[in-house]
């Protein structure tokens, strides 16, 4: 019988074992007294009971929080509490319950974000007045009495933040933040948290990182808004290692005095971002980041001296694929970007359009003295669009070009001169026009233009055309789009061929040797992550 039960159990199809939750607590800050948090009617009230009952249970630990405002004074033994929420390994704070104090209609366990929103603020005597301009948090007198450190991740694993506000922390020294004068929402030491769809508000450090401060760990941030931040450097995040990802976020309007209105000193990767309306000294958005910035959109971002989107110097090498750059400017150099001191910068499929500075309205590279070392800038298969002088240096900074459209022209190899014919760039949108056909955002679907921009399959030949749809003709798009799924369709002059034809690779309605080439030269070509 046994040996029976055994060919039976391996007979079986393959069961997916998942892992229940375990343990859970309730907070509602409009519970009663006296809760246990082991439901929503006996919910604790104040965070810091419920993070103190955490500590001392077996993990994995999720605190499920309603909506409401929680500050890190509030707790019910004080006799011990601290100054700020300290989060500890294996436990996950999930916001955006309804929890008791909705409707009674509404099941406490639903569960929305945006609806319910569940805010941990700085604001401890609840009397901030919110601020225009970010850079006016460091002074406001209403937040001189805010808690000096608002969240930790110390030397802790497998933590998860999820749908929680995070607002109006504010770290002034001579303040202990275990890492610097920096953090105003959260500081992260050793430690690699994932902090999902949260919102980062109003938050301020007098030197880095205005919302968050990374001292060494690769957090991962996905789906988050930092907005109106404010830090010496690093107005929304400063730090994070290799292993550090920042992907789907957005940051608006935050600033730094110094350097990185938004992000400064990453080393992590940042993909599928929006940078809009940041602003700093130097590199409005982005100042000594070195890791790959994919697919992100820069706009509308400022700097008082150079790089309007972004600041690379002192061996900085970052790597920009599939970003577009528009309507930034800097007083000083570099409209789009700012290189100097030894750093090579490299640019490919890249769009820059309405940027402007005094020299260099997408490019400058720069040089302070004579000993100051030159630097690098690669790019390829970009459009530079600005409408003036594109590219500037006063040094003997090295600048390749290739297979790009420039503004005015630029030496090398494959390089235009002619208007790329955005679609609608008023309007953001910077895809290319094709007769052919070219993606609409707006209709979600194909339309086709009575023009066709110069720029389909203009760019670099030897890269991969990677997702670009049927027809093309198997040469990489310049700009932003080029390589991905929503790459303008190529156009051969003749009527679209409506009719997917087998081996028909550039869709002119032929099968030929010049099909074959396609195939050839893109044989072992491999799509890239985050092209989809």
């Amino acid at each position: 019988m046994k040996r029976n039960l055994l060919l039976v159990a391996l007979c079986l199809p393959p069961v997916l074992v998942c892992t229940a939750p375990g343990n859970i607590i309730y907070v509602d800050d409009d519970a009663q007294a006296g809760g246990d948090g082991r439901s929503w009617a006996t919910a604790y009230r104040y965070l810091q009971d419920a993070l103190a009952d955490a500590r001392a249970a077996d993990t994995p630990v999720e605190i499920r929080i309603a909506q409401g405002t929680y500050r890190p004074d509030q707790v019910t033994d004080q006799t011990w509490w601290r100054m700020w929420f300290e989060l500890t390994s294996g436990v996950a704070l999930k916001g955006g319950y309804a929890g008791v104090g909705a409707s009674v209609q509404v099941d406490p366990n639903v569960r929305d974000i945006a609806l319910y929103e569940t805010i941990l603020s700085g604001d401890l005597a609840g009397n901030d007045v919110e601020v225009d301009d970010p850079c006016d948090l460091e002074k406001e007198p209403t937040r001189a009495d805010n808690t000096g450190l608002l969240t930790t991740v110390y030397q802790a694993e497998d933590v998860l933040l999820d749908g929680i506000t995070i607002a109006n922390g504010r770290v002034i020294s001579p303040v202990e933040t275990r890492g610097g004068t920096g953090g105003g929402a959260i500081v992260i030491r050793n430690s690699s948290p994932t902090i999902n769809s949260c919102t980062f508000r109003g938050n301020t450090a007098e030197i880095y990182g205005g919302a968050v401060f990374i001292d060494a760990g690769h957090p991962m941030f996905t789906n988050c808004t930092f907005m109106k931040n404010y830090a010496f450097g690093g107005g929304a995040i400063q730090g994070g290692d290799a292993g550090t990802q920042i992907a789907n976020c957005s940051f608006i309007n935050n600033a730094a005095s110094s350097s990185g209105g938004a992000v400064a000193q990453s080393l992590g990767t940042i993909s599928h971002c929006v940078f809009r309306g940041n602003s700093a000294n130097r590199g409005g958005a982005l100042a000594r980041c070195r890791g790959l910035i994919a697919h992100c959109l820069f706009a509308g971002n400022s700097a008082s001296q150079g790089g309007g989107a972004v600041e690379a110097v002192y061996r900085d090498t970052p790597t920009f694929k599939n970003c577009v750059f528009a309507d930034s400017r800097a007083t000083g150099t570099g409209g789009g970007r700012f290189t100097s001191g030894s750093a090579t910068v490299t640019l490919v499929n890249c769009t820059f359009s309405g940027n402007s500075g005094i020299d260099g309205n997408a490019l400058a590279c720069y040089s302070w003295h004579a000993q100051h070392p030159p630097s690098r800038a690669l790019l390829t298969s970009c459009i530079l669009w600005d409408g003036g002088r594109e590219i500037w240096s006063n040094d003997d900074s090295t600048i390749i070009v290739t297979y790009s459209d420039v503004f005015g022209g630029y030496s090398g190899v494959g390089n235009i001169d002619l208007d790329p014919l955005l679609a609608d760039r008023n309007n953001g949108d910077f895809r290319l026009k094709s007769q052919g056909g070219r993606w609409d955002p707006n209709s979600q679907s194909w339309v086709q233009d009575d023009v066709t921009s110069p720029c389909i399959d203009g760019g670099d030949p030897n890269s991969p055309i990677a997702y670009e749809p049927f027809p093309n003709g198997g040469i990489v798009n310049m700009g932003a789009y080029g390589g991905t799924a929503e790459a303008s369709k190529s156009y051969f002059g003749e009527p679209v061929c409506e009719t997917v034809i087998a081996g028909d690779l550039n869709g002119d309605c032929r099968v030929d040797f010049a099909d074959l080439a396609i195939l050839l030269k893109h044989w072992l070509d491999r799509g890239e992550q985050g092209h989809e």
